[in-house]
């Protein structure tokens, strides 16, 4: 068992570092049973060893500085056959504590005077050997008969010992996808209690168990409506876009047009442009904003959905004071707007969410919430609204901003999405403007809006 050490006050069983995160090396037992189709061998026991010098150096672990991302790990694992939220969490997790997502990174052991010493060196010669990182001077060592081996290590960004799993190649441990599959035969048999993380308790402290449950709510959910914004070009089957000089919802310096909406790298792009002495926004909606918007369901509507559900929007935010971006619903009888993200960029930390509810003109019940996130302008955030009879709860990522009134079961609703600076001294605009030298053009960027069910 490594030292344990802590790391932003987690005690992690350790024995290597790297960017702050604590590393152990996977441990496992003798007879697991290969998963049936798997492809993949069953332990047999630790390997042989070639007993080397006992005073070599423990070399510090060795990183390829190919790493992967969050929905990355999230994705091997759930191809591998990891479908819960709380076993891609901890699978994930484990990741970033052992190997901070390396592929091919290295831990080794072999040498020195660690507990690690007894598994001593490979057998394999190691100019046969094929490696993802540079071999450390100290992890070399060459026996009496000039050939030279390689201490024994951790593979990948699982850890996978070559100790304890000497049938498992150095490329299926540094290959990500086969990687997984072989902590799934692992987890099958033993749980996750062969990773000093999940023992320590630290995974919980590196993935969010809402992300997880977000990544698998989007594999596993019936979507009523959805848009992944994949494409080269916006599809107009399901959104209207609006072109026009006129009023825009109350700014009269920011109307839309659709030169400013664009679909590019896998986002959609709504874009605030300067023009003359004010600028140009852009909207898109489910719903014709310049034919009357509602209550004129269903001559109007391209696409729309019935309370209960949720929505979910991730996105990115214009960078610049003034900027009025908004992700929100509107009903059929144009009483309902939910503005589930509604933020004035003049505050680029504090995130909005507001719900109104009109008759004759006047809104009746205003409620308002709000909650402090990283620079929305810099930093994709997912925003949510939870729509059911019982309340309207806004998130933010994993922060609940609030809960509003109920909206009635069966009642449709439709999405807008707008990117404009508010006019001088309204609420939107906070009080600020673009700063006159930055010639801008300013983005609103959104990786996908998604609509459940409940």
């Amino acid at each position: 068992m490594a030292a344990t050490k802590t790391v932003n006050g987690l005690a992690l069983a350790s024995c290597k570092t790297f960017n702050g995160l604590a590393a152990a090396s996977v441990k496992s037992r003798n007879g697991l049973d290969a998963v049936a189709g798997s492809g993949l061998p069953s332990p047999v026991g630790p390997a042989a060893t070639v007993t080397g010098p006992t005073t070599d150096p423990h070399p510090a672990s060795t990183y390829s500085g190919q790493t992967r991302t969050l929905d990355q790990k999230f994705q091997y694992l759930w191809d591998a056959g990891f479908n819960t939220a709380s076993d891609l969490q901890i699978g994930a997790a484990i990741a970033i504590a052992e190997s901070s997502s390396d592929i091919g990174c290295r831990n080794w052991h072999g040498g020195g005077t660690s507990p690690a010493a007894s598994f001593g060196y490979r057998t394999e010669n190691i100019n046969t050997m094929t490696f993802l990182i540079t071999v450390p001077a100290g992890a070399k060592w060459t026996d009496g008969s000039s050939i030279t081996h390689v201490m024994r290590s951790d593979r990948g960004m699982w850890q996978i010992s070559d100790h304890y799993y000497p049938q498992y190649t150095d490329a299926q441990c540094d290959d990500p996808a086969t990687a997984a599959r072989i902590v799934k035969l692992i987890h099958d048999a033993f749980g996750w209690s062969q990773w000093d993380t999940y023992n320590s308790g630290a995974y919980t402290g590196l993935v969010s168990i809402d992300d997880a449950q977000a990544f698998v709510d989007a594999h596993t959910a019936t979507f009523v409506f959805s848009d992944e914004f994949a494409g080269s070009s916006l599809d107009t089957t399901k959104w209207y876009v609006a072109n026009s000089a006129a009023n825009f919802g109350g700014v009269s310096n920011s109307a839309p047009s659709s030169a400013n909406v664009a679909v590019t790298g896998g986002n959609l792009r709504l874009r605030i442009t300067r023009s003359g002495g004010g600028f140009r926004g852009a909207l898109i909606a489910t719903i014709d904003y310049e034919n009357g918007f509602a209550p004129y369901y269903p001559n109007f509507w391209k696409a729309e959905w019935q309370v209960p559900y949720q929505v979910d929007v991730r996105a990115q935010m214009p960078p610049v004071a003034g900027a009025w971006p908004a992700a929100w619903i509107r009903g059929d009888s144009g009483v309902d707007e939910l503005d589930f993200c509604e933020q004035r960029m003049t505050f680029p930390t504090d995130a909005e969410a507001h719900q109104h509810h009109w008759v004759g003109g006047s809104d009746t019940n205003p409620q308002d919430f709000n909650a402090t996130v990283t620079n929305m302008g810099t930093n994709f955030h997912v925003y949510t609204a939870i729509v059911r009879s019982t309340g309207v709860t806004y998130k933010v990522d994993s922060t609940t901003l609030g809960t509003g009134a109920g909206i009635a079961n069966g009642t449709y609703h439709a999405i807008v999405l707008n990117a404009m600076i508010g006019d001088v001294g309204s609420f939107g605009a906070g009080g600020s403007q673009p700063p006159g030298g930055d010639p801008g053009p300013w983005d609103m960027l959104v990786d996908y809006v998604r609509v459940t069910a409940l």
